[in-house]
This record gives structure tokens, C-alpha cells and sequence, in this order.
């Protein structure tokens, strides 16, 4: 599936991904899904250059998945770097 395009404010280049998780487990995979697709389960923004880390921002239950430049620009604020934890998965120290 093709990345959607997004330009951030600060000129950045982007691929947009909506993807859902399909297995349980170690079995569990991403599966792509049409951007804006209301099963979507998270959202990955990846650096278009490869330069950079892979954001994904995770929908909770009556998130927004729209396509326009602010819903972007929103969500990659509030999105996680690839394998870090949640933040309410974090234990407190």
C-alpha cells in the first residue's frame, strides 16, 4: 500500500500508514489498511528520507482517524518512536 503524503509544519516529509493488528502474541502482525479507515488501530508516520525514527500513534476508542494536514500535525505530536512503551504502560519511579 502506498504511503499518504504529509508535509509537517516544519517541512519534514512524511508516509502515512493506518494499519490493524491481526494475531494474538508473538503471531500478532500489522496489517495496512486505507488511510482514514475507521477499523484502523494506529497510525505509523514514517520519515519519507528514512532519516529518523518511526512514529506511531495509537487510536483510542473514539479517536479521529481524518486525513487532513492538522489531524496529522496533532497526532504526530501526541505519537510514540517505535517500541517505546505507551505512556500508561509506564511504570511510575
Amino acid at each position: 500500500m502506498k504511503p499518504h503524503p504529509f508535509t509537517d509544519e516544519s517541512g519534514r516529509e512524511w508516509g502515512v500508514f493506518d494499519f490493524i493488528i491481526v494475531g494474538v502474541g508473538r503471531d500478532a502482525r500489522r496489517k495496512a489498511v486505507p488511510v482514514g479507515d475507521r477499523h484502523a488501530e494506529a497510525r505509523a508516520f514514517v520519515p519519507m528520507r528514512w532519516i529518523g525514527p518511526v512514529m506511531i500513534y495509537t487510536f483510542g476508542p473514539v479517536a479521529y482517524r481524518g486525513t487532513t494536514v492538522r489531524t496529522f500535525e496533532s497526532q504526530l505530536h501526541y505519537a510514540r518512536r517505535l517500541g517505546e512503551p505507551a505512556l500508561d504502560t509506564v511504570e511510575p519511579t
